[in-house]
């Protein structure tokens, strides 16, 4: 039996490594098969037969100056202007303008629903831990304010001049500065 045995597991190894080989010289012909698809498909690849609207020379690369240029190409000043005298640009000026006021009423419901927290705090909160104590409050203020217009845009639009007085004595006269 012993001797039977390494001449068993030295056939059973060979098969095992003629199956290898096998899968390995199959895998190997498929890998020849295709060779050089891959990079033929992109050498070989045409943006204006796949890409809608595809160009090659757009009018936007005048904004690209490269890795290390600096500034913008003029894209700011562009931008400005189309948005000034653009149909995009003046239709969302438009809705800016003549969008209704929002509105906001004391009864809305996320207004109660702060008045309920309050009157109900004692219940909510109770007069627990080392932290709380009861407190009276005498009034809440409510405030109403009217939005007219987005604040990114009026900020946008606004420039801001400061004027300054150096250097003169009360009542005489002095040397003025706009910044």
């Amino acid at each position: 039996m012993k001797r039977i045995l390494p001449l068993i597991l030295a056939l059973v190894a060979g098969m095992a490594q003629a199956d290898s080989n096998s899968d390995y010289r199959a895998g190997s012909d498929f890998a020849h098969q295709i060779k050089g698809q891959g990079s033929s498909s992109i050498q070989g690849f045409k943006p204006q037969e796949s890409i809608p609207g595809y160009n090659a020379n757009p009018d936007e690369t005048k904004y690209y100056g490269g890795v290390t240029a600096g500034g913008d190409g003029g894209l700011k000043n562009d931008g400005t202007t189309e948005w000034a005298t653009g149909e995009t640009g003046k239709t969302i000026t438009e809705s800016f303008m003549n969008k209704p006021k929002d509105i906001l009423s004391p009864d809305a419901p996320f207004i109660q629903t702060g008045r309920d927290v309050v009157n109900r705090a004692d219940s909510i909160v109770g007069n627990t831990g080392q932290q709380c104590s009861a407190q009276e409050i005498s009034r809440s203020e409510y405030t109403n304010y009217t939005c007219e217009r987005d604040l990114q845009v009026e900020q946008y639009c606004t420039r801001t001049a400061r004027m300054e007085l150096q250097g003169v004595p009360h009542g005489k006269p002095g040397r003025w500065s706009m910044k």
